[in-house]
Parts: C-alpha cells; sequence; structure tokens
C-alpha cells in the first residue's frame, strides 16, 4: 500500500491513502503517512492534497489527532497556494471534531 502511495499512479496512490484513513485502526501509524506524504513534494500534488484531507478525516473519525505534529504542518500549508485552503478547511475540521470536543 505505501508503495502506491508513492508510486506514479494518481488513482492507486488515492486509493491507498483512503483505505488506509478509513481501514486501518492505527491512527497514529495514518498521521505518521500522511504528514510523510504530504512533506514529500516528489509525490504529485493531488496525492499530497488528498492526504491533507484525509488528516480532516481522521480528526472527525476518532475525535483526536496530534495537534502538536499536524497543526504546524498545516498552518504552513495555510500559506501554499496549492493548498491554503485545504489547509485551512482541516484546521476548522480539527476545531471542530477534536478540540471543541474536550
Amino acid at each position: 500500500m505505501l508503495a502506491n502511495i508513492r508510486g506514479h499512479s494518481i488513482p492507486e496512490a488515492t486509493d491507498a491513502l483512503l483505505s488506509l484513513t478509513y481501514g486501518d485502526p492505527d491512527r497514529a501509524y495514518i498521521e505518521h503517512v500522511l504528514l510523510t506524504t504530504i512533506a514529500d513534494s516528489n509525490i504529485d500534488v493531488q496525492v499530497r492534497s488528498l492526504a491533507v484531507t484525509c488528516l480532516g478525516h481522521l480528526a472527525r473519525i476518532y475525535g483526536e489527532i496530534n495537534t502538536q505534529a499536524v497543526l504546524p504542518v498545516l498552518r504552513e500549508l495555510k500559506q501554499s497556494a496549492a493548498f491554503g485552503g485545504l489547509a485551512q478547511d482541516v484546521i476548522e475540521d480539527i476545531e471542530i471534531y477534536v478540540l471543541r470536543s474536550k
């Protein structure tokens, strides 16, 4: 599955990210894979964008996320033309599903 994320097929990479996000019970592992994917500029921007979105899915599904690891990345992405609006949406998801529920 990880090879598919880093591969050259966007459909395979997106399927792998969604399968991981919705199917793997290890939230911390999923976060690690998503953050690694986002940081890898060699991965297609569409796949990296989906990885950002999947962070929001994790917040909604689990009601928790490692805010110390995730929020700084999202705040940095907010400055990017490619990821800015998406990063803001995920920050709002985290505020709704994680921070407000505590």
